[in-house]
C-alpha cells in the first residue's frame, strides 16, 4: 500500500481527523530530523524555508516535510507534489515536486474545483483547506491527499471540510486520506 512508501515508525491507524470529527482518515506517524545550520551561517529567509520547518531529507540535505512525503511516493511510482498556495516555488531544489492547482491534470484540476464548491468556507482561495500533498499514479488517477502536522501541529477547520467534501467524491475512498503526523525519536 502506498503508505509504507512513507516510512511509518508505529502503527498507522484510521481515526477521526481530530477528537469527535466525523471524518476519518488514516494517521501515519514518522520521523523526520532537524536540519541543523551550520555553526556561523547567517539565519535562512523565507524564500529559502517556504516559511516551514527545515528538516534533514533523506539524501542528507535541507528539506520540509512536505517534500520528503512526495519525494518517497515519487520514489514508489507515483505523481507526487507540494501542493503550492502560494504561487512562489522558492527553492530550486524542490521546483520539480511542487506544483500548483493549474498545472495539476485536468482530472485532478477539476476534482479539486468540485470539492472546493461543496465547502461552506468560502476565504482562501481555490486551494484553502486542501491537504499538503497530492498524489497520483500515472494514467490511473486514484488520488492521494496527504496533510502534515508538525510535532505541536492540529487540522484546521478548513482542512477538515475539504476532507468531508473530498469523500463525497466517487474517486476519493476512505483510503486515499491521510495526515502524517510527525513524532519523536
Amino acid at each position: 500500500m502506498w503508505v509504507d512508501a512513507l516510512n511509518p515508525v508505529r502503527e498507522i491507524y484510521r481515526a477521526p481527523l481530530v477528537p469527535g470529527s466525523d471524518v476519518e482518515v488514516w494517521h501515519i506517524p514518522v520521523i523526520l530530523d532537524d536540519w541543523v545550520r551550520p555553526p556561523g551561517s547567517p539565519p535562512l529567509t523565507w524564500h529559502e524555508t517556504y516559511g516551514k520547518t527545515q528538516i534533514t531529507g533523506d539524501d542528507g540535505n535541507r528539506s520540509v516535510a512536505e517534500i520528503e512525503i512526495a519525494r518517497r511516493l515519487s520514489a514508489r511510482g507515483y505523481q507526487a507534489y507540494l501542493v503550492d498556495a502560494f504561487g512562489a516555488n522558492p527553492v530550486e531544489a524542490w521546483k520539480s515536486l511542487i506544483i500548483e492547482l493549474h498545472e495539476m491534470p485536468s482530472w485532478l484540476q477539476e476534482l479539486c474545483r468540485r470539492i472546493r464548491r461543496r465547502m461552506s468556507i468560502t476565504k482562501g482561495g481555490e486551494t484553502a483547506g486542501m491537504p499538503d500533498v497530492a498524489a497520483w499514479l500515472p494514467d490511473q488517477g486514484n488520488p492521494i491527499f496527504i496533510e502534515y502536522k508538525g510535532l505541536k501541529d492540529k487540522p484546521r477547520a478548513a482542512q477538515e471540510e475539504w476532507m468531508r467534501a473530498a469523500l463525497l467524491e466517487d474517486i476519493v475512498s476512505e483510503t486515499s486520506i491521510a495526515v502524517v503526523q510527525r513524532v519523536k525519536r
